[in-house]
């Protein structure tokens, strides 16, 4: 018997069908709580709230016992039908709750991604990537657990040089109580192939069940995984035309029913590009659900500052639709550079000091850095002394 969809029937919510697991799962986790308490976890009103909690009576799911609580239908529900019986509820619990230490609760955990972390391939400042703090990306998969994102789903990390995918391994192996594997699909696409081989190598040594995928959104489509995901984790590159791509292929992945949620770390850039990202958001027919401000912290990473915020995103009935009219119109279209190098281009005209000859140094040059124009030396004297006469900036994303 489909017990929520009958239950969704009856209650003809504007709100997704998932809302209602999202309050089963809240009354399992805090037994005896309050009508106001479960609105203010679920943001409803209260009106909705005790309609929804009369339905599930009306099947025998609630019982009004010194607050709300599930019956023993609704408790072996949740457990044998939306997989709660795997996990460890009591540390569940102070996860829902933010009431977590990471330092005590998950001291091996950040030990262990301390050392792992600190052996990933270096930062490739070409395709915008910075290394995040182990603890940026554990709190990452924490967020997982908060949003209803983790257990049973089918998660993407789209791009994943902060090894999010890692973390959301050792959070599932550390919540559940049997086999870890059987209780998400992770699954990591990514253009650098260094970085797949690390997660491949990672997963393969502390039995961590993810698939990894080399990709270059720029040029291919990756039609069969059309629809296939729950969850979304993006730390796009630091341009508008990173944001737009990243976010148009990744709600392409999205399940196209319900309502899907989107992990997005972005940088806290000038007001322009926030007013931008925020209208392509509403072109998207994404909503924001929250924002938590310099949430990412990163190593290095002076072009954001050293951090960025977290914007948690939900897809909406019109997300797909109107996804794929974009993606249409720009399938025509020749594709737009996305990466901070590419958009803004940087270069200096530099002289040799001994015979005057001029060199340009830069991105898109022969020599990208000076260090390397004064390791190869002037074609002309062969001297490695040499001024910098001007420079030349180009775009602005």
């Amino acid at each position: 018997m489909n017990y929520l969809k009958d239950v969704y029937q009856n209650l003809e919510l504007r709100e997704d069908i998932k809302i209602l697991e999202d309050y089963l799962k809240t009354v399992y986790l805090k037994q005896g709580i309050s009508n106001r308490s479960l609105a203010t976890n679920l943001a409803l009103p209260i009106p909705i709230v005790v309609a929804i909690k009369n339905e599930f009576k009306k099947i025998g799911f609630i019982k009004q016992q010194s607050g709300i609580r599930l019956t023993k239908l609704a408790i072996e529900y949740v457990e044998q039908q939306l997989g709660y019986h795997v996990f460890e509820n009591s540390l569940v619990q102070k996860i829902v709750k933010n009431d977590f230490s990471l330092e005590l609760d998950f001291k091996f955990e950040l030990e262990l991604l301390q050392k792992i972390f600190s052996q990933r391939p270096a930062a490739d400042v070409t395709l915008d990537q910075a290394k995040a703090t182990p603890e940026t990306s554990l709190h990452r998969a924490l967020l997982a657990v908060q949003n209803n994102s983790l257990l049973g789903k089918n998660i993407l990390c789209l791009g994943d040089d902060d090894l999010v995918s890692i973390c959301l391994g050792m959070l599932l192996k550390k919540l559940s109580q049997k086999v870890a594997a059987k209780q998400a699909k992770i699954t990591v696409l990514d253009i650098d192939r260094r970085i797949l081989t690390y997660i491949t190598k990672i997963a393969d040594q502390y039995q961590i069940n993810l698939t990894t995928k080399e990709v270059d959104l720029r040029t291919k489509a990756e039609v069969e995984l059309r629809h296939e995901y729950d969850c979304l984790f993006l730390d796009p590159p630091y341009t508008m035309t990173g944001l737009e791509l990243f976010l148009e292929s990744g709600i392409s992945f999205l399940k196209s029913a319900g309502q899907q949620t989107i992990f997005l770390a972005m940088a806290a850039k000038y007001p322009e590009f926030k007013l931008k990202s925020q209208q392509l958001f509403t072109q998207l027919g994404l909503v924001i659900k929250e924002i938590k401000p310099a949430f990412n912290q990163y190593e290095g990473a002076e072009i954001i500052a050293g951090q960025s915020d977290m914007i948690i995103l939900e897809t909406t009935a019109q997300s797909t639709t109107l996804n794929r009219k974009l993606l249409l119109a720009k399938s025509k279209q020749k594709a737009r550079p996305i990466y901070t190098g590419e958009c803004n281009i940087k270069q200096r005209l530099y002289q040799c000091k001994t015979c005057g000859q001029i060199y340009l140094v830069g991105s898109q040059s022969k020599f990208e850095t000076i260090t390397a124009l004064k390791k190869q030396g002037c074609f002309n004297c062969g001297q490695h002394i040499f001024d910098l006469k001007r420079s030349n900036l180009k775009g602005d994303n």
